[in-house]
């Protein structure tokens, strides 16, 4: 299967299909760029030989995807565009097409409902200030190598499947606050949710109902994320 998408209008959602995917049907079922175009190999070429060895394209459809814009005109109506390029391609080729269609935050109150009905303590936050003042808010706390990850290889050296996240977590960190950046916000908000609790809430600025960004930027620091190390050895990744 070939994923097509947008990065900067659903690339965590196609990571995280990817990972869905290869689970259910092995490894080396599916076809993503980021996962499967080596440093320096001709991007247009390799797409087209993915696209005609694969059996179906899932083409990942999130908010931005159609109006999405370069040069002061939509990307879908320059011939060059590759999210274009792949749909036509495979379109021309006959093979299956799959539409996938990401709801945007307006459907959030509507997912929030459903997961709340299957997994108890589901809470729906509405974000406070901007991501930046969030990211800068708690990016000491990794700076200081208190956030932990699990480790991505297996003992061969290969990316396990279910670990790629990781991965993309971590580069999305050090582009932050470049997009996407949907994972380093949830983070940060989970994080700034726990300060919440009455002992550290209190520490950190925070009242009952809302959080005081200023106060907190300045108890803490006011990096982003600055220091982020690459991944070495052993069972965790430490980001400090």
């Amino acid at each position: 299967m070939f994923i097509s998408y947008r990065r900067d209008d659903s690339a965590g959602f196609a990571g995280r299909l990817t990972d869905a995917l290869e689970r259910r049907f092995g490894a080396d079922s599916v076809f993503r760029d980021v996962d499967d175009i080596a440093a320096g190999a001709d991007f247009g070429v390799v797409i087209e030989q993915a696209l005609q060895q694969v059996q179906a394209v899932l083409v990942v459809i999130g908010p931005g995807w159609l109006e999405a814009a370069a040069d002061g005109r939509r990307r879908l109506d320059q011939a060059d565009d590759f999210v274009r390029r792949e749909v036509e391609s495979a379109l021309a080729s006959g093979k299956p097409v799959v539409p996938i269609l990401v709801e945007d935050k307006a459907n959030g109150p509507a997912v929030v409902s459903v997961m709340a009905a299957k997994i108890p303590g589901v809470i729906a936050v509405s974000p406070e200030g901007s991501k930046e003042a969030r990211g800068s808010a708690v990016s000491p706390l990794v700076e200081s190598g208190n956030v932990h990850l699990p480790y991505p290889y297996d003992n061969a050296g290969n990316v396990r499947p279910e670990r790629r996240w990781v991965l993309e977590w971590i580069d999305e960190f050090e582009r932050f606050p470049a997009e996407p950046n949907d994972r380093v916000d949830s983070f940060s908000q989970g994080v700034l949710r726990l300060m919440l609790q009455p002992t550290e809430g209190e520490q950190l600025g925070a009242t009952d109902e809302h959080l005081d960004f200023e106060n907190i930027s300045d108890s803490l620091g006011d990096g982003v994320f600055n220091n982020l190390p690459g991944i070495g050895g052993g069972e965790e990744v430490f980001l400090d």
